[in-house]
């Protein structure tokens, strides 16, 4: 049996059908979205240390951070531990209070690694206080506090 379509009908159809995919797909990306809840800085905090004895402000700690960040887009730091090997740390941990997702950066080191240096660049969409944790073999966690003035958001 043979169907007779004209050309246009054809092509309306198939405008409408590419039309319709079109919208579906555009919709995906934001139902998606919507469901992610990322937990609190405090919540992130607590998994890390987990009940471990903290030394606050560790004079150990290098954290290298601007004041004043111009643009939140791109924000460099520099975290290490000069004078500790790495197979003395297990982890270290950078963790933003106010950005979407507070848990910015995990690095974990082994025995192969000789320094303990880390160093990144991320957004951050407003002032904020940003903190290194470090977890050490033996358990104690070492926590660095710096705040971070932004002029320019870079995080919508």
């Amino acid at each position: 049996m043979r169907m007779n379509i004209k050309r246009r009908d054809f092509l309306r159809n198939s405008a409408n059908s590419a039309l319709g995919v079109g919208l579906l797909m555009a919709t995906i990306p934001t139902i998606a979205a919507a469901e992610v809840k990322h937990p609190s800085s405090k919540a992130v905090k607590d998994a890390i240390i987990g009940g471990k004895s903290v030394s606050k402000d560790s004079s150990k700690i290098k954290f290298t951070a601007p004041e004043i960040a111009e643009n939140g887009k791109v924000v460099p730091i520099k975290v290490e531990l000069p004078g500790i090997h790495a197979s003395k740390v297990k982890s270290l941990h950078i963790i933003t209070e106010k950005n979407g997702n507070p848990k910015t950066a995990d690095v974990f080191f082994t025995k192969h690694n000789e320094e303990v240096y880390f160093q990144t660049r991320f957004k951050m969409g407003k002032t904020q206080d940003v903190t290194a944790l470090v977890v050490m073999q033996d358990g104690s966690v070492l926590e660095k506090t710096t705040n971070i003035k932004i002029t320019i958001g870079g995080c919508g």
